[in-house]
């Protein structure tokens, strides 16, 4: 009898201990309380409720208790880890431990916000958006007496947090703060912030905000303002003369709000500055992300719950960040082939790496380019990379750039529509752009001439976003120059010339240079001293500040 009553009686503590971990899990601090003592009673020597009473008490900063807890768990089982960890968190001063639920990328700075929230929720049911991943197993917080929206998850507020901190001391702006738990993690990294949210009109919300603010000791560094982005973006910016290094756009979910929050966070940025979005699994939260794509700036994305965007430009660069290893991630459609920010984000593919692919590309493709050329293309760009690649003409070997700049801007310039349709079908992600060349290559001296004496005649027309852009590389292999009935690459060399000084740093690859037309152009559109190299019928052209 008394071996079953045992047995009984460990059976009940294992599911008082199981009880006491769900509470915990959800926040429900005190029936985890009472589910720990009435183990605890039941079987005053099993050490497993020791260690998460500590645990619920530790979540709560009653850390004298917890210490306690854990001093009689490990008393119990000097190998209790659980116990050993929390112990020594708090004993060393780390008190950052967090739920269940909750996950932090390793090489990250922790932080822990939760005291200056006192109805910090876990509310992993009851949201109604149609765009929550609820596959992944990551704790949503929630105000408990405003549950409807969630915050940014534990992993989301520190990729916040650790990036302000590179940005201590600068001017920050977030747009939207749905009660001031990312605006806390902003200001706590150090930065000047401006925060404008139309529910800091309502009396309630701002002063939960400022609550929040005032018990992080970060209200001096902080501007809350009442009023609608993106009108009232440009009107801080304007009347207060702001260019902000660092912005986070949280505001507006539905179209065409994230995209205007983009447009105008464009035009009021520092010159060197980096955007982070939450919630790309929106695809009105992509459009506005993936407007700054389309404007030159580098982008990536943060793989976390809900699904982080990044932009960036100048001298800046974005934190790198692991997603949970634990999670079988996986990406909408509109996210597929973005580049996924993690701690080998800086690394490149070594030298060499695609000599098989140019091998066998140029074996399948005689009459192309040779394989010195594309290889010596080829770790040019995978050096530099990511960047702005623009190439004339698209081909059997378009996929290869797009692999080499896989995680910068590539896009092509094509003037036969049915090759282009052709290439597209192999190459689902290709972005290229049908153009009209209107010219024949037997009448380039005539063009020429005529553009010596001062007429319009070599002009293209592109998408205006084209000459707004900063391109790393350009690439003329198009069009067709072969017969006197093709277009000839009279256009394409004048205007690759002309984009290279504008964007001032840029490196122009010019093919089949043993011809007439090729020659006499860049021989015209490019200085002696712009001349890199020569390898065979390519041209290396360098056009840099001051030349």
């Amino acid at each position: 009898m008394g071996n079953f009553a045992n047995l009984t009686a460990s059976y009940e503590v294992l599911g008082l201990n199981e009880q006491a971990g769900t509470c915990l899990a959800c926040g429900r601090f005190s029936e985890a309380i009472a589910a720990c003592h009435q183990a605890i009673k039941t079987q005053p020597h099993h050490f497993g409720a020791y260690h998460i009473l500590g645990q619920v008490l530790q979540a709560q900063h009653k850390n004298s208790a917890a210490v306690r807890a854990y001093r009689i768990a490990l008393e119990l089982n000097p190998d209790c880890t659980k116990a050993q960890q929390g112990l020594s968190q708090i004993l060393s001063g780390e008190d950052l431990w967090f739920p269940p639920g909750d996950y932090v990328s390793s090489g990250l700075r922790k932080i822990k916000c939760d005291r200056y929230f006192p109805n910090l929720v876990v509310d992993n049911i009851s949201s109604k958006w149609q765009y929550h991943r609820r596959e992944i197993p990551h704790n949503r917080y929630v105000d408990q007496q405003f549950p409807t929206v969630g915050f940014i998850t534990r992993d989301e507020a520190h990729i916040l947090y650790n990036t302000a901190l590179q940005f201590a001391g600068k001017p920050a702006l977030e747009i939207g703060c749905w009660l001031g738990w990312s605006t806390c993690h902003l200001a706590l990294g150090g930065v000047i912030l401006d925060v404008i949210d139309p529910g800091l009109a309502n009396p309630v919300f701002a002063s939960r905000v400022g609550s929040a603010l005032q018990a992080a000791g970060v209200t001096e560094r902080v501007e809350l303002i009442a009023g609608y982005s993106p009108a009232k973006v440009a009107e801080i910016a304007r009347s207060c003369h702001r260019r902000w290094s660092l912005i986070f756009i949280d505001g507006n979910h539905e179209a065409p709000g994230p995209f205007l929050d983009a447009q105008i966070c464009e035009q009021v940025a520092a010159d060197d500055a980096l955007i982070l979005f939450h919630d790309l699994v929106s695809p009105d939260v992509f459009a506005g992300w993936n407007y700054f794509r389309d404007r030159g700036w580098n982008v990536a994305i943060y793989q976390t719950k809900q699904i982080m965007g990044v932009a960036w430009r100048g001298k800046v660069k974005p934190i790198a960040h692991q997603p949970d290893p634990s999670v079988s991630w996986t990406l909408p459609s509109h996210l597929q082939w973005q580049w996924i920010l993690n701690h080998d984000s800086d690394s490149v593919k070594n030298d060499g790496y695609y000599y098989p692919i140019i091998d066998k590309l140029v074996a399948d493709n005689p009459g192309q380019m040779t394989v010195a050329e594309y290889r010596y293309i080829a770790d040019i760009i995978n050096h530099q990379s990511p960047g702005n690649l623009l190439i004339f003409g698209v081909g059997k070997d378009s996929g290869l750039w797009m692999d080499i700049n896989r995680h910068g801007k590539t896009v092509f310039l094509e003037d036969s529509q049915g090759w282009l349709t052709q290439v597209k079908n192999t190459y689902a992600d290709l972005e290229a752009y049908h153009i009209d060349y209107q010219t024949r290559r037997q009448n380039w001296a005539e063009l020429l001439m005529k553009f010596e004496r001062g007429e319009d005649c070599l002009s293209l027309d592109l998408p205006n976003w084209i000459y707004d852009i900063s391109w790393d590389w350009i690439l003329v292999d198009g069009p067709a120059g072969y017969t006197p009935e093709t277009p000839g690459r009279m256009k394409s060399i004048y205007i690759a010339s002309q984009l290279a000084i504008k964007s001032g740093d840029t490196d122009v690859f010019v093919h089949d240079c043993d011809r007439p037309v090729e020659i006499a152009y860049t021989s015209y559109f490019f200085k002696p001293n712009h001349l890199v190299k020569q390898i065979s019928r390519l041209n290396h052209y360098r056009v840099s500040p001051g030349h």
